[in-house]
């Protein structure tokens, strides 16, 4: 871990970016006069060059000159002299003062970046050990650290510290305690709702290994905020649940699909038509994350989201939510006697 504060750390790294920022402002600010003075030479040039009267005040200047030709070399060079000469000092002046921060603070004058990828309502450490850069994906806000643990310490030459396994493992771990607080409170409002809505049993129950796992795994994901999970997870546990209702298959048939299973179970009169109308249009919902829709289909996402008028992650949510409700009803019903609310 790291044995100062990361404030302490970098504090010079802040001072000497200032000092950065400033000069690259002053250097700009003269270019931007270099190029204005230098339009307007070029001006006059091609003014004379063509036999356009030029301005006013330098008419006697052109008199004295035969042709624009002279003074259109004169104005080019002028202009590759003044670039060449601010670049020259800018390098000459970022070299001074990295020696004078070298020497003042004896560390290196280069930060490293790291991106982070937060979404609401959760944020996602991504953290390299060889300080690398990454472009954040589309739909999350890229957030630059250059603090440790978000970012690896810095060798004296400016370059990423190499890590062993334990220490890059020590600064995740320090990233994702910094990174944690973020969506507690989100965090503990879906814990309160799943207090709610769970179903407990006095006593023990059998249930298939598999079955029981992917409702542990769909409220687990909606307690995380993984959405998308919680549905086809919740889902997965309905299409267990009625399946495991229906009439055993004959030899080498397979088990039906989500559809099939659901209009079987209505026929036999296995579950009351709400719970099975809830599966269904869940199962709607779940079916474009399962499998290719095309962008016009009714039940993708782009589409409720422009017949909703809602942001993406509150139609999601609501959607794990139903299916967290369907999978604890078919929960009750996979009990004989079905399990009182």
């Amino acid at each position: 871990m790291s044995d100062a504060s990361p404030k302490a750390d970098y504090e010079p790294a802040k001072i000497f970016n200032d000092l950065q920022k400033d000069l690259g402002a002053r250097i700009s600010s003269f270019i931007n006069h270099l190029l204005v003075l230098d339009a307007g030479i070029l001006s006059i040039t091609i003014s004379a060059f063509l036999g356009i009267q030029p301005p006013r005040f330098a008419v006697d200047a052109l008199v004295s000159l035969r042709t624009g030709w002279w003074l259109l070399t004169i104005a080019l060079f002028c202009a590759l002299t003044a670039a060449f000469c601010v670049l020259l000092a800018q390098t000459l002046v970022q070299d001074a003062l990295r020696n004078w921060y070298r020497e003042k603070f004896k560390e290196p004058a280069t930060t490293a970046e790291l991106k982070v990828f937060a979404g609401p309502p959760q944020a996602r450490c991504c953290a390299f050990p060889d300080g690398r850069r990454r472009l954040a994906p589309m739909n999350h806000t890229t957030l630059t650290m250059t603090t440790y643990p978000f970012a690896p310490r810095l060798n004296p030459d400016g370059t990423a510290r190499p890590e062993n396994d334990e220490e890059f493992r020590e600064r995740v771990i320090a990233c994702l305690e910094q990174l944690d607080p973020r969506d507690r409170g989100a965090r503990a409002e879906r814990h309160i709702w799943m207090g709610k809505h769970h179903v407990r049993v006095d006593g023990p129950y059998w249930e298939r290994s598999e079955t029981s796992g992917v409702m542990q795994e769909a409220r687990g994901s909606y307690v995380h905020g993984n959405f998308i999970a919680t549905l086809v997870l919740a889902l997965a546990y309905v299409e267990h649940v009625i399946n495991d209702a229906l009439p055993p298959l004959p030899p080498n048939k397979k088990t039906p699909t989500m559809a099939a299973a659901i209009k079987q179970a209505r026929v036999a009169g296995l579950f009351p038509d709400d719970l099975l109308d809830g599966a269904a249009v869940l199962s709607d919902f779940r079916n474009p994350f399962m499998h290719r829709r095309d962008q016009d289909d009714p039940d993708t996402m782009s589409q409720r989201v422009w017949s909703r008028k809602s942001h993406p992650r509150t139609i999601l949510e609501q959607d794990a939510r139903d299916a967290l409700q369907v999978m604890y009803g078919f929960f009750r019903y996979s009990f004989d006697p079905p399990l009182q609310t």
